[in-house]
């Protein structure tokens, strides 16, 4: 599922996968805007019926949206284009089905999670779920 939202947030921007936001403090950002897709957790509610367990996954997705701005040292620029940038974000992914049989992707909060090295980092979390089946033997 972090795949298909990576492959459509490439359609335009440029994005980095969940191992690179990892390293993010040892790799320098040269880009204006970067993207990072990672996984924040999932929560499974487990029916039991005769013959069978349905499992409905909630999984929680967070985009961080890096944008660099060597020009304003204050940050007024950093916001105006966070706001852009997070825009374009919710416009591509909110109400979209990451795979066929999960639910539409829901936008939920959004945080700064830090001002580094004239550099924003930002949050926004969007959740989906789907269904899983297993059947006892």
């Amino acid at each position: 599922m972090l795949n298909a939202v990576e492959t459509r947030l490439k359609t335009q921007f440029n994005v980095k996968s969940v191992i690179e936001f990892a390293a993010i403090d040892k790799t320098k950002n040269t880009r204006s805007t970067m993207l990072y897709v990672i996984p924040l957790g999932e929560k499974v509610v487990n029916t039991e019926y005769t013959g069978c367990t349905l499992s409905e996954v909630s999984y929680q997705v967070g985009i961080v949206t890096a944008i660099r701005n060597m020009r304003d040292s204050l940050g007024g620029a950093h916001q105006q284009r966070i706001d852009v940038e997070r825009e374009s974000i919710r416009d591509l992914l909110a109400g979209w089905k990451p795979k066929t049989d999960y639910k539409p992707l829901i936008r939920g909060n959004g945080r700064l999670m830090q001002f580094k090295n004239k550099t924003v980092y930002w949050l926004d979390i969007f959740t989906t779920k789907n269904t899983e089946q297993a059947h006892h033997h």
